[in-house]
């Protein structure tokens, strides 16, 4: 006899928003998931969307909604009290009775749910996967009550790490965090402090009402015990030919508010979502019509964004709140890391890093007035902060700026050379009275590009190259091609010697390096015609073949990997093993190749936000890629940080 086949759970309507990170996960772990958020949508209705949201004073009443006081009942509903009193008591009990919703003033603050998950020994295997669905249900009433959800999970040794969204890789750190013991009470009052130093502005200035929610398994003595709001669970101990089952429990205000049971799949099924949590990724589609239509590709502008490396061996990586710092050693561990605050007002309009000391000029928008601000930050020894000048600029000069561009500075000299969006250049001098005086400068002087420690300019012969913190380094032959006008992207590498630029989507010139004598030359480029998908990382001129190495972008419907590839007469041929980043392709935002020969790459969560740098390299011994992943969101927390109230001084 055939057995029944098991149900497939369907994901609740209020979690559609989710469904861009629950579309990465794998099919066992949705399957679990799915039903686990299934029993956690009976615990909904008790969790009233209005408690613990922030209200202003009542001002009347407005719209319609299906929760209310009974005294806010509409009148069409009162008449089948009388007319129809059944129908009146069905409609009242599941919820379909229309109440006026009271509205309320704008309290000028706004609620943070800040989720600390306990991922202690009562949160191994099945249990972990509870609390992953505890914190999805948390962030659906968050997103109810127009709250925002920061969440973390403990204990950890280092301290607590802070995130502001679910992300694919958010979720599979938090399926393979683990610790000897439960949470404690102490555990989440260092986590909230951690927290309240990352926000001591909004909470200066009442703009922040944090809501603290505990997440984990039912234990004694443990911080989810006597919690003011909590999500608890316990998962049964397994029976021989029976499903393991969880009890949930939802504490909110001090009091529990309700209680449910769920059942586990088999558990071949919650061990395969324990293991494989995240989806492989799969070849694209070449026919049929699920294709997705291609990416339009948008001129790029001249600034590194995400990162900027300024030496071969240092990074600066531009935050959603400031700037992180990090340097390397020979082994590319971090052996220096500084964070560096910014005000969420300030746009980054110049770095440089020199002689342990970063030169940074902001763009401010204050009172009325647009200005450009002078600071040198000591990076060793104590990391310090010190305000050198300040200067009014023309309104829009920094205008549709990538909000993660880190511009680079040009060379050191008697004035501070900096650059517009678009490339112009201008120069600033200081006074003895520390005030700044700017000088437009021509525009044969403007930049192409900026790699962060090497710039680009046109010249009669091409391209010249300068390193940011010394002169000019190299040049190239770009014949007729000009690439003043509008770059879709740029290839700068050091160690080839070679340079490649597109004037167009999927259309790359490939420039010939000059003569050392300085001589011009008649020069001819050639071209590269690529995939939708496909971008230069470098590409050189060898015997009149381009030898390239292509980057296949997963967001854009390629592989998710890195190859050396040779074009010659139009066809293409396969070199050295590709260089793959497996799961982490999806979030790849940029990935540029470093002065050591190595590649430098970022991924970005759902919002864009940065969240892992990556460092990808052949092993010298087995010439096999090499993939090393830094946690941003780890290095920042655990970053040297710089005191940065004298900006707004």
């Amino acid at each position: 006899m055939t057995a029944p086949a098991r149900a497939t759970p369907r994901l609740p309507a209020a979690y559609a928003a989710f469904v861009p990170v629950l579309e990465r996960l794998s099919e066992p772990l949705l399957e679990v998931l799915y039903g686990q958020l299934e029993q956690f949508e009976r615990l909904a209705r008790p969790v009233d969307p209005r408690q613990s949201a922030i209200r202003g004073e009542f001002e009347g009443l407005g719209g319609l909604t299906l929760r209310g006081d009974i005294d806010h009942v509409v009148q069409s509903e009162l008449l089948l009290r009388t007319e129809a009193p059944l129908e009146f008591l069905r409609r009242l009990a599941e919820g379909e009775t229309v109440f006026h919703e009271k509205e309320y003033a704008d309290p000028g603050a706004r609620a943070v749910y800040r989720a600390m998950i306990s991922v202690g020994p009562g949160a191994i295997g099945h249990g972990r996967i509870v609390a992953l669905a505890a914190l999805l249900f948390l962030a659906r009433t968050a997103a109810q009550r127009r709250a925002e959800l920061h969440w973390c999970f403990l204990p950890r040794a280092e301290g607590a790490v802070w995130f502001e969204a679910v992300s694919p890789n958010t979720v599979k750190r938090l399926l393979r965090a683990a610790s000897f013991r439960e949470m404690t009470a102490e555990d989440a009052e260092d986590a909230a402090a951690a927290w309240a130093d990352l926000h001591a502005g909004e909470l200066a200035t009442g703009g922040l009402r944090p809501v603290d929610w505990m997440i984990g398994a039912r234990s004694r003595g443990g911080a989810l015990q006597g919690a003011e709001n909590g999500l608890v669970f316990a998962v049964d101990a397994p029976r021989r030919g029976e499903p393991r089952t969880v009890e949930l429990r939802v504490r909110e205000g001090g009091r529990e508010v309700s209680r449910a049971k769920a059942t586990f799949p088999p558990d071949g099924v919650c061990v395969s979502a324990l293991r494989t949590p995240l989806r492989p990724l799969a070849p694209p589609p070449t026919t049929g019509p699920s294709l997705p239509a291609p990416i339009r590709r948008e001129p790029s502008g001249w600034a590194p964004q995400y990162f900027a490396m300024t030496s071969g061996k240092s990074l600066v990586v531009r935050m959603a709140r400031g700037l992180l710092v990090l340097e390397f050693d020979n082994q590319f561990a971090v052996w220096s890391k500084v964070f560096i605050p910014l005000p969420a007002d300030a746009l980054l309009a110049g770095v440089r890093q020199r002689h342990g000391h970063l030169t940074m000029l902001l763009h401010r928008s204050r009172h009325g007035r647009e200005t450009v601000q002078l600071s040198q930050v000591r990076l060793h020894g104590t990391p310090a902060l010190a305000v050198e000048a300040e200067a009014d600029v023309p309104a829009r000069m920094f205008a549709r700026q990538h909000a993660y561009a880190v511009p680079t500075l040009g060379e050191p000299g008697p004035a501070l050379r900096f650059y517009s969006t678009h490339g112009s250049p201008f120069d600033l001098t200081i006074g003895t009275d520390r005030t700044m005086r700017m000088n437009a400068v021509h525009k044969r002087e403007a930049i192409l590009w900026s790699t962060g420690s090497h710039a680009l300019f046109r010249s009669p012969r091409g391209v010249d190259v300068h390193k940011t913190v010394g002169g000019q380094v190299d040049a190239f032959l770009t014949g007729d091609q000009d690439p003043g006008g509008k770059l879709y992207g740029m290839a700068l590498s050091r160690t080839d010697r070679s340079l490649a630029f597109a004037l167009a989507p999927n259309t790359w010139t490939v420039a010939r390096p000059a003569p050392a004598d300085g001589s011009v030359v008649p020069s001819s480029c050639l071209k590269l015609e690529l995939k939708p998908y496909e971008t230069v990382i470098s590409a050189r001129i060898v015997d009149e073949a381009v030898v390239a190495r292509i980057w296949s972008d997963a967001r854009r419907g390629g592989r998710g990997d890195l190859r050396t590839l040779t074009y010659r007469g139009g066809q293409e041929s396969g070199g050295r093993e590709p260089m793959n980043l497996g799961d982490r392709a999806l979030g790849v935002a940029r990935i540029d190749i470093a002065d050591d020969g190595g590649f430098w790459a970022v991924t970005t969560d759902l919002s864009g936000r940065p969240d892992e740098i990556l460092h990808l390299r052949r092993d010298k011994s087995s010439s096999k890629p090499k993939l090393t992943a830094f946690d941003l969101a780890t290095l920042s927390a655990d970053a040297a940080q710089v005191e940065t109230g004298v900006l707004d001084g």
